[in-house]
């Protein structure tokens, strides 16, 4: 028997989301394969956010049809949600993070819906020995393992990054999405950062989505290019291409 081909990581078909009586995104159409890497890129405004936000659940399509690792994330409620948006391990542009909070129990945070809120809240306030070897692992490996029971108030920007970085890997999950990651960053660690994603999509087998303003950036780790612009997919294909038409990738609505 012949091989089955394996299924889309991600698959977005004739998606649109509307907001505020405005169509964020507009009949997008967009698959990811597993362990595939992709560049979103596309001025302010062109419906990044909102497609990493749908694809992990966050917000439902108004129409068009959407499955994320097998299931339609907006089918389901519940405990079945909470479970399914744990696969998705989603590094938010404002990173989300609890300043209080020290790095152990941000990390440990990113398990609460897959283990249920009194666990989870048990290892956020009292993690176990275990949970602790855990995320100083996870923590080492993405650079920052000295800072564990450092409040994350504390830590600079960058480091505040890699500690959300590590809770979205805490989750344990089959697709990884990056919102921004580099915006509030100097160009070296920028880099550093982007490298370090990359990393961790190979490392783990991981399909990897992240959207970035610098296309640079984007043609130097991904060889797959997806340009939005006015909520739309104005682009998908190779880096190479993609610099060619950098101009029009970055114009704004009503720009030249």
């Amino acid at each position: 028997m012949a091989d089955q081909p394996t299924p889309p990581s991600v698959s977005l078909e004739g998606a649109r989301v509307v907001l505020g009586g405005r169509a964020v995104l507009d009949g997008v159409d967009l698959e990811v394969g597993p362990s595939e890497r992709v560049a979103l890129i596309g001025p302010s405004g062109a419906g990044k956010t909102t497609l990493l936000r749908l694809v992990a659940g966050i917000l439902p399509p108004t129409s068009g049809a959407v499955s994320v690792l097998g299931a339609d994330p907006a089918s389901l409620s519940g405990a079945a949600k909470r479970a399914h948006q744990s696969r998705v391990g989603l590094v938010h542009q404002d990173l989300a993070l609890v300043p209080g909070l020290r790095a152990i129990q941000n990390v440990a945070a990113g398990r609460l819906g897959r283990c249920g809120l009194f666990r989870g809240l048990r290892d956020v306030l009292w993690p176990s020995a275990s949970t602790t070897e855990r995320i100083h692992a996870l923590l080492d490996r993405v650079g920052v393992g000295d800072h564990l029971y450092q409040r994350v108030d504390r830590l600079s920007g960058g480091e505040q990054q890699r500690v959300a970085v590590a809770r979205a890997l805490h989750q344990e999950p089959g697709l990884l999405l990056a919102d921004e990651p580099v915006s509030s960053v100097d160009p070296g660690r920028a880099r550093a950062l982007v490298e370090l994603f990359v990393e961790l999509s190979e490392e783990r087998r991981l399909p990897l989505v992240v959207s970035l303003h610098d296309l640079d950036l984007a043609a130097g780790y991904f060889p797959r290019v997806v340009g939005l612009r006015d909520g739309r997919v104005i682009f998908d294909g190779a880096p190479e291409e993609a610099r060619e038409r950098a101009a029009e990738l970055f114009r704004t609505e009503g720009g030249p």
